[in-house]
This record gives C-alpha cells, sequence and structure tokens, in this order.
C-alpha cells in the first residue's frame, strides 16, 4: 500500500506554502484578501476547472512532493481533492481520493461541510474556514460561536461513525483562519482525536 498524506505532514507543507507565499505572492494575497468572497477563494482553490495550477492548495501538493498525486477542483462536488495519478476503470476513476478538501469562507455552513466530508471514503478530510466575516474581527463571542461549532462537528462525526465505521486511521483536520492585530492571517490547525475532541495538531 502506498504512503498517506497524513495531518501532519499536510499541515507543515500549508504552513510552509503560506509563508513562502507571503512573500512571493504579497500583492495576490492583499488583492484577494480585500476584494469580495470570491477573490479569496479563488486564491485558496483556483478557478472551477479539473487542474488549477494558480491555487494555493495545488502549491501545498508540490510542497509534499508526492510526484503520483495531482490536484483537481470541484470533483465529486468537493471544493478539491489530492487523487492517484492512475485509474481503476478508463478515465478520472482513481483507486484513492488521498485528501479531500472543503474550503467554506465563513464557518456559517460548516456543519454541511463536515457531513460531504463524512459521505467519502479518504484517509485525509480537510475543512478550512474562517471566523471573521466582512465586517467583524474575532471577538470573544464569535470565538465562542466557534468552539460551539467545532464541538457539533465532532458530535456529527461520532454519530455518523456510530452509523458506518469509517476506516481506524481516517483522519479529520480543521484549518481555521483568522485575523491578528495587524491584519494578517493566521492559521490554526486541529485533528479530530478518536474521542471526538479537538486537539491542536502541532
Amino acid at each position: 500500500m502506498k504512503k498517506l498524506i497524513t495531518a501532519q505532514e499536510f499541515e507543515k507543507a500549508f504552513r510552509s506554502q503560506w509563508e513562502e507565499d507571503k512573500h512571493s505572492r504579497e500583492e495576490d494575497i492583499n488583492e484577494a484578501y480585500n476584494g469580495p468572497w470570491q477573490n479569496w477563494t479563488k486564491f485558496m482553490l483556483g478557478i472551477k476547472d479539473r487542474n488549477s495550477q494558480d491555487a494555493f492548495f495545488y502549491r501545498v501538493l508540490q510542497k509534499l512532493e508526492k510526484k503520483d498525486i495531482d490536484f483537481a477542483r470541484e470533483w465529486y462536488t468537493l471544493d478539491a481533492i489530492y487523487h492517484r495519478c492512475e485509474s481503476v476503470y478508463k478515465e478520472d476513476y482513481p483507486p484513492c481520493m488521498d485528501v479531500l478538501i472543503e474550503h467554506e469562507n465563513n464557518y456559517e455552513q460548516m456543519e454541511e461541510e463536515m457531513w460531504k466530508l463524512s459521505m467519502f471514503r479518504s484517509p485525509l478530510k480537510v475543512l478550512v474556514s474562517y471566523d471573521w466575516d466582512e465586517k467583524e474581527k474575532t471577538t470573544p463571542h464569535r470565538m465562542s460561536v466557534l468552539k460551539n461549532k467545532l464541538d457539533k462537528l465532532a458530535d456529527m462525526a461520532r454519530q455518523i461513525d456510530g452509523n458506518w465505521k469509517e476506516a481506524e486511521d481516517t483522519e479529520y483536520l480543521i484549518v481555521i483562519g483568522n485575523r491578528n492585530a495587524d491584519d494578517d492571517i493566521i492559521w490554526k490547525f486541529k485533528k479530530l482525536t478518536k474521542s471526538y475532541k479537538w486537539g491542536s495538531n502541532s
């Protein structure tokens, strides 16, 4: 069996690529960050085609150095996936979707995205969201709301797993972006433990 991409490897590649982009793509980040939410989605995921090589998540995959895995956008109703460069039937039927990625610009729909991830078979499922909207920065109230959201997501995973067990080594990773005092984006990574609690991945 081929080596899987772990939550820890994904986080390391994500952090490394973000630091690189902050220096080499600062103008692109600022333009996307300060524009309509569609601009940010395009920066993170690329345009809605099968191979968005301008996407941040494509660059993360390159950082992972997995030569036999490719990036696809808007495939199987998912925002993005990393999949094997092989097929079990005709074309575009990979034997493994190594990483599933759902990207939600606001945390309002996180439950829907979590449910979607739970319905697919994959060793690593990543949900990216943010704890701000266009007009309001993070406040203690919003942080409390986000914690309640995360608790709900963990409970959903527990209920779904109770009805049909996932593979024991399946990992769920939540990536939360928030603003600091300098209006920069700070990323937090939380992994779902076997006891259905969110722990820091690092």
